[in-house]
């Protein structure tokens, strides 16, 4: 170990997302936590897979896994799970992505104090790497790596990485409390560490949201595949529209099922209500949220989605799905609605109750803002909570 004070720590990044080229959104949050990291340890290095892009970048280790075109397990919309299960025959790269990953750890986890895993696949990686090297290791969960209906792989990946962890974080309450359920004997690892906000997406007080005509502004943010659920949104519009309600939709990301989706507006008849925009930066994204009133979820399965975060960093009223993860957001802040996903006809007419003006919008995202504000929630505070992290690891 090269020492314990937070400006002399090495901290080695393991992640199978991250961007790997400007103006990819792969892991955009891991690399925020590691610019905000960067300010408080002295070096932050992240291994990363490769992909079919040639790129040079400063502290990013590519692991190459397969000849260059072949690389697309790793970085498209919803990560490694999604690919797999899209093209069940990139089950054959897993072995070789697994051991590229591994090795290049390996190498620079003598020259390191901790290496920080995210997701459960990186942190059974890391697992055998500290069984060799010894090196100190915290793991963050995310996303799907947590919940009863998990498949028996991912079910092996996570017991590795609460096994051989010498500290495991994850992003909400309720999915450190479904993880206790799964497996309590790891409880006493466990830790909650929120995700921060980019300045950029915090709107100044009492901006408030004013319509300059009657139509309903709503946006959402992330990536166009099946968890997410837009198909069902889709649903309760187009009964919206039949009702002679005006709204403009505007979805934000990329992923396998741009094209369905797209042709799902055609067939609904709501090219013109609807908006594709493709993948954006997180500027562009903080833009797009100032400029809408309410943000609409109906995703199937959430850790904590930091997109919501965002939006209600921005200022909107938050219309979500009553799932863990966006549940605990909404009844904390009191900054919007949760609906069933058992009815779509219950997300109708809580849109209907929006755009009638039952609710007020700006109260909403006031309350949404506030929260953030008052909970902290800053890249910054996240940094300084993990270089704890690593401090008391360190000092066991």
């Amino acid at each position: 170990m090269t020492g314990t004070k937070p400006d002399r720590l090495k901290i080695l990044m393991l992640s199978t997302s991250y961007p790997t080229r400007p103006g990819s959104n792969s892991g955009v949050f891991v690399s925020r936590l590691v610019q905000a990291i960067s300010t408080i340890a002295s070096e932050v290095s992240v291994v990363t897979p490769d992909d079919p892009v040639s790129q040079t970048s400063t502290g990013l280790v590519r692991a190459r896994y397969a000849p260059k075109k072949f690389q697309v397990l790793a970085h498209s919309p919803g990560g490694v799970p999604v690919a797999l299960r899209e093209n069940k025959w990139l089950y054959f790269l897993v072995p070789s992505l697994l051991f590229s990953l591994y090795i290049s750890t390996l190498k620079r986890a003598y020259s390191s104090d901790v290496l920080h895993a995210n997701w459960a696949f990186s942190g059974a990686i890391g697992g055998l790497v500290k069984m060799i090297s010894g090196i100190r290791l915290v793991t963050t969960l995310r996303g799907e790596d947590v919940k009863a209906s998990m498949s028996r792989l991912n079910r092996f990946f996570l017991w590795i990485t609460l096994r051989y962890s010498d500290a495991v974080v994850v992003v909400s309450k309720e999915m450190g409390d479904e993880l206790a359920l799964l497996y309590p004997a790891y409880s006493d690892k466990v830790s909650i560490i929120n995700n921060g906000v980019g300045d950029e997406f915090i709107t100044p007080g009492g901006k408030g949201r004013k319509r300059e005509d009657s139509t309903m502004t709503l946006i959402s943010v992330g990536s166009l595949i099946s968890r997410k659920n837009h198909a069902y949104i889709f649903d309760a519009l187009s009964s919206l529209q039949r009702g002679g309600t005006a709204f403009r939709w505007t979805i934000v990301g990329a992923g396998i099922e741009m094209e369905a989706l797209q042709s799902m507006a055609r067939f609904y008849g709501l090219e013109d209500s609807v908006i594709f925009s493709g993948e954006k930066s997180p500027r562009e994204v903080a833009q797009l949220l100032h400029r809408n009133s309410i943000f609409i979820s109906a995703s199937k399965h959430e850790g904590r989605p930091n997109s919501v975060v965002e939006a209600m960093a921005s200022g909107c009223c938050i219309l979500l799905s009553d799932i863990p993860g966006h549940r605990e957001l909404v009844n904390r802040s009191m900054g919007g609605y949760l609906f069933s996903l058992a009815d779509v006809s219950e997300l109708e007419r809580v849109l209907k109750t929006l755009n009638e003006g039952g609710v007020d919008l700006c109260g909403k995202g006031d309350n949404a803002r506030q929260f953030v504000i008052d909970s902290g929630l800053t890249w910054e505070r996240c940094a300084s909570a993990y270089v704890t992290n690593y401090l008391s690891v360190l000092s066991k």
